[in-house]
């Protein structure tokens, strides 16, 4: 077969058997046309085996749709960088978050700027800390504001209560807590109105604590309020120069009362920071 398969016509690779598509060779794969490649149904890649999957030249990659590009799951992983670099947009698209996994460094820095443009939200927010690290500048910056934003990861709370802290005042930011950030940006939260209320008193925040580990030298800076516009700044902020891959925070505990704060986070390292375990707990004021 594998002397006339590259031969056949589209509508002779239609009407292959199961049989006969489960019996194809890898010099079978490596004589497929592009012409011929858009006329192989996910039932047949799921009949051949990863390795002649993995024989596909990158021409051939190319041409996969993005239903047979969400078919092949595990055999991506056998996928080349050049192959993965030959996927299309539109393939890139389709791609699985179990897909991501199977991604390696290599893969990752292999990916078009255009690939990248392509990539979803599930598969943006699905990568790990190290493909995260992987991918160059040239590669960050071709993420839009929309796909960065599926870097974020909401933090995580926490409160303590000296009096009666009303937990449905606790307002969360407006920015995610950032996954990675850029070398030579800050992310910043957004003012946040955080207030507890008893029956006959107001009591304004007394703690504040922004934790979090990155992978390169960033600062955290949390900055108190006495208004919602963050205009008027009360005390000292509290400051923290991460060290790279340790768990640090920055506090501010001088019984200053204040009604909103924000947390700012700095990277000049000159590398891209990833960022993980981030949380902000907050006390209130007796």
């Amino acid at each position: 077969m594998s002397s006339i398969f590259t031969g056949l016509t589209s509508d002779q690779v239609t009407a292959l058997t199961t049989a006969q598509i489960a019996a194809l060779t890898t010099a079978d794969m490596v004589g497929l046309t592009t012409a011929q490649v858009p006329y192989l149904t996910t039932t047949d890649l799921a009949l051949i085996s990863t390795a002649n999957i993995a024989a596909m030249t990158t021409a051939d990659v190319a041409q996969l749709t993005s239903s047979q590009v969400a078919s092949l799951t595990t055999a991506i992983a056998a996928f080349t960088t050049a192959e993965v670099a030959a996927i299309s947009t539109v393939g890139v698209g389709a791609l699985t978050t179990a897909d991501d996994g199977s991604l390696t460094t290599a893969d990752i820095i292999a990916l078009t700027t255009a690939q990248i443009a392509a990539l979803s939200l599930p598969n943006i927010a699905a990568l790990t800390t190290a493909q995260l690290s992987a991918f160059t500048t040239t590669q960050i910056a071709a993420f839009s504001p929309f796909q960065l934003g599926g870097l974020g990861v909401a933090p995580t709370y926490k409160y303590s209560t000296q009096k009666a802290f009303n937990v449905d005042r606790l307002v969360l930011p407006t920015n995610k807590f950032p996954s990675a950030i850029l070398t030579g940006t800050t992310w910043e939260s957004g003012v946040m109105p955080i207030n507890s209320m008893t029956v006959d008193k107001v009591y304004g925040l007394r703690a504040i604590v922004a934790a979090l580990t990155s992978t390169h030298v960033v600062t955290v800076t949390v900055q108190r309020y006495l208004d919602s516009a963050g205009l008027t700044p009360v005390g000292a902020p509290g400051t923290l120069t991460a060290t790279a891959n340790v768990a640090g925070y920055a506090l501010v505990n001088d019984n200053v009362p204040a009604l909103y704060f924000d947390v700012q986070v700095a990277n000049a390292s000159g590398s891209l920071a990833v960022i993980t375990n981030p949380g902000i707990a907050v006390s209130a004021n007796a």
